[in-house]
């Protein structure tokens, strides 16, 4: 309990970001983001996107993106400054232990998880190193696909059955043609769908650009899956809502995550996020 205290307490008493610092291992780093979750348009030309005939760009409404709040190639702002400073620090801790992949939870459904999850990919996608893939595993309520205005023929489903493979089903939207995206439909794919999940992370290890997973998982107290989805990979960031999510809560999903490492905490100030799925 004093270590949730110390983490939501770090963040309350920043005025709108707190960074995640070198918290020791098993300390709870806390991130905060700010109360301006407007989507900031582009400053600057967007950098070239790499190529990959397999997965073409696909349009989408900016406009939709600016409702949802996400994060435009080249932003400025509070908001986009969060979200770069959580990404730096976020993949300096993976860097130090040679971590990939990365999943974005939260005690309870509604306190923002997509969002975030979304964002940092975005984030991520900015570095012109790096290719993130960006997945959705919440099956239950599948969110990643309305959030970006996508309506994908393949989904996670598809490429964990291994009826398609995973540059047939990802996106590429634009602006950001870096991040791909591997959306979800809904329901329970096979019991064989944790080894697919293993193979893809593995296979995303082996790329020879650099690529980073992020992953949409199931709340922590909301599914029973949530856990064993977590433990496919490498770390986890836990996202916080001030004001919603209740410290219990936060206890008890702490408690069911203790065997995989949590890098840092999000507190999200967001109010009515109206995201689906998270």
């Amino acid at each position: 309990m004093d270590q949730i205290r110390r983490a939501l307490d770090k963040a309350r008493n920043e005025r709108s970001f707190a960074s995640m610092g070198t918290a020791a291992d098993g300390d709870v780093a806390a991130v905060r983001v700010g109360t301006a979750w407007r989507a900031d348009r582009a400053s600057a030309p967007e950098a070239a996107a790499l190529a990959e005939p397999r997965i073409p760009p696909v349009e989408t409404d900016l406009a939709h993106w600016e409702r949802q709040r996400l994060l435009m190639p080249g932003a400025a702002g509070a908001g986009a400054g969060a979200f770069r400073l959580l990404r730096t620090q976020v993949l300096t801790r993976m860097a130090e232990r040679g971590w990939r992949s990365i999943g974005v939870t939260s005690a309870r459904s509604g306190d923002g998880r997509s969002t975030v999850a979304a964002n940092l990919a975005l984030s991520i996608a900015s570095d012109p190193g790096q290719e993130p893939l960006l997945v959705d595993l919440d099956w239950r309520r599948p969110g990643l696909a309305s959030l970006f205005g996508l309506t994908p023929a393949a989904t996670v489903e598809d490429v964990l059955e291994q009826r398609t493979t995973l540059g047939a089903a990802a996106v590429r939207p634009q602006p950001a043609e870096r991040l791909r995206i591997l959306a979800a439909r809904g329901g329970s794919p096979a019991d064989a769908a944790g080894e697919g999940i293993a193979r893809m992370i593995a296979a995303e290890r082996d790329r020879e650009a650099g690529s980073i997973v992020v992953v949409d998982l199931p709340a922590a107290l909301d599914a029973d899956e949530s856990v064993s989805l977590a433990a496919r990979v490498d770390c986890v960031l836990l996202v916080v809502a001030e004001g919603r999510s209740a410290r219990e809560d936060v206890a008890r999903a702490l408690t069911l995550l203790r065997a995989i490492p949590v890098v840092g905490t999000v507190l999200n100030r967001a109010q009515g996020d109206g995201e689906r799925g998270a």
